[in-house]
């Protein structure tokens, strides 16, 4: 959940349901000032470290479906005095280097887009591997029509513990075929 200050209501159109809006309706569009608590905020009583496991994620995919499958490991470790859990997220990112067709140019990319989230309960000094398993057409962007398209392109993949601890991966998508893969349809 997303925390906004006062002026929120003030900011945004409420009768317009629309995620790219003004401001933006999500996390994914925001564009107005700094929320009171973002999406992912949390509060630990202790300190922990987050990297991508060896070997490092492939830098580069060639996509043939939707279903190719992505499995990657992150390193979670609890470097503070006192047991906790954590929650680890993992958001898609995508660049302006997607490669959309013309007529979707001028539909906002989001900024970022949670994927998945484990939560870890590490005792002190500890530290536990987390795996995520997605397929490509969890990197799908939906188009002015309400379909749902992978693009190929960079595509960044970042695994997170909240707004202030980052680490990012580059991923380049190259679908092996003339036209963008369909991953789903509105109707």
């Amino acid at each position: 959940m997303t925390v906004y200050d006062s002026t929120f209501s003030d900011s945004v159109n409420m009768t317009d349901m629309s995620m790219t809006a003004g401001l933006g309706r999500t996390y994914k569009y925001w564009s107005g000032p700094q929320p009171l608590f973002e999406f992912g905020h949390g509060l630990s009583l202790t300190s922990f470290a987050l990297a991508w496991t060896a070997p490092a994620p492939p830098k580069s995919v060639t996509v043939q479906s939707a279903a190719a499958a992505l499995t990657l490991s992150v390193s979670l470790e609890n470097t503070g005095g006192r047991d906790g859990d954590e929650v680890v997220m993992l958001y898609h990112v995508p660049s302006a280097s997607v490669q959309r067709p013309p007529q979707e140019a001028l539909l906002p990319l989001p900024h970022r887009k949670l994927l998945d989230f484990r939560r870890v309960a590490l005792a002190r000094s500890a530290s536990a591997t987390t795996v995520f398993s997605l397929n490509a057409s969890s990197l799908g962007l939906v188009d002015t029509e309400g379909n749902t398209y992978l693009y190929p392109g960079t595509h960044e993949l970042r695994v997170d513990r909240g707004p202030t601890t980052t680490d990012a991966l580059r991923l380049t998508v190259h679908v092996d075929a003339a036209e963008p893969i369909l991953v789903d349809t509105l109707l």
